[in-house]
């Protein structure tokens, strides 16, 4: 499969635009159980401390330099790094340069109705 027939298969998928929490999500499905998408952030931002009541979350990034508030302390992340994120866990990711990442929910939201529901801000909205 050549990387113009990936990009086509990619640009079928349902993106959704989100200025709390990534800024860009491509929902990829529902496998397993689990739900993925594939998510992007610009250099320099930061999305909202959340958390997630029902779900928990594993950050996989793919490419991208920054770090990752989980309770009360920072992880650093760059290509390659994995964080997991235990629900009702308050979480921030800090980006330092654009940065791509996997994200997946156990159980699968895959931002429905329920997902956006789930997720609790833990500080005023920008």
């Amino acid at each position: 499969m050549s990387i113009n027939k990936i990009a086509s298969a990619l640009s079928e998928l349902p993106e959704i635009w989100s200025e709390r929490v990534h800024e860009y999500d491509l929902v990829l499905g529902i496998f397993d159980g689990s739900g993925y998408n594939l998510t992007f952030m610009n250099a320099g931002d930061r999305n909202v401390k959340h958390h997630h009541e029902t779900y928990d979350a594993k950050l996989c990034f793919i490419s991208g330099r920054g770090k990752v508030l989980i309770g009360d302390y920072f992880l650093e992340f760059n290509d390659g790094t994995t964080i997991n994120v235990p629900k009702k866990t308050v979480h921030q990711i800090v980006c330092e340069t654009d940065t791509l990442m996997l994200t997946i929910q156990n159980p699968a939201t895959t931002f429905s109705d329920k997902g956006w529901k789930d997720i609790v801000f833990d500080e005023p909205l920008f």
